[in-house]
């Protein structure tokens, strides 16, 4: 539970460093209070049970049969990875900290043998985003790109 927060922390930390404009994602978000909602109970609620089961459930079990673990942790944080690319294009250090997200989530599913472990920091980390996405926006969106 700990590692949630110190991801969003090292994301933070991240964006002051690399290059980062606004994403589809971003302006999907500004469009209100009842989508930044709807986005983040999708985000918060639905979206860690179902890409673990699908990512390090059903994809990691069936690649590690036939390539072994340090392969099948390596092409699974790269094909989550590749999945959130378009929503967050432009914003480096985002996609930067969801890479160090994905390969985490990886590891703890080749480390445990469980979905479990990562199923819970997936939903601690985004449970987090999501209620700053709904509560706070207006400070968020005050932090300028890095970008032009």
């Amino acid at each position: 539970m700990f590692a949630a927060p110190l991801f969003l922390a090292i994301g933070a930390w991240l964006e002051r460093y690399l290059p980062n404009a606004k994403t589809d994602l971003d302006r999907i978000l500004a469009q209100g209070p009842s989508v930044r909602v709807a986005i983040a109970c999708v985000a918060a609620l639905s979206a860690p049970l179902v890409e673990e089961v699908v990512y390090r459930g059903v994809i990691f079990g069936g690649l590690q049969r036939s390539l072994g673990v340090r392969p099948t942790v390596v092409l699974v944080s790269l094909l989550f990875l590749a999945v959130h690319v378009p929503q967050y294009w432009g914003g480096w250090a985002g996609l930067t900290m969801l890479a160090l997200l994905s390969l985490t989530l990886t590891v703890l599913r080749a480390a445990t043998g469980s979905i479990l472990p990562s199923v819970v920091l997936h939903y601690a980390f985004n449970g987090i985003q999501a209620i700053a996405i709904v509560f706070f926006w207006e400070l968020l969106e005050t932090s300028p790109p890095t970008t032009p």
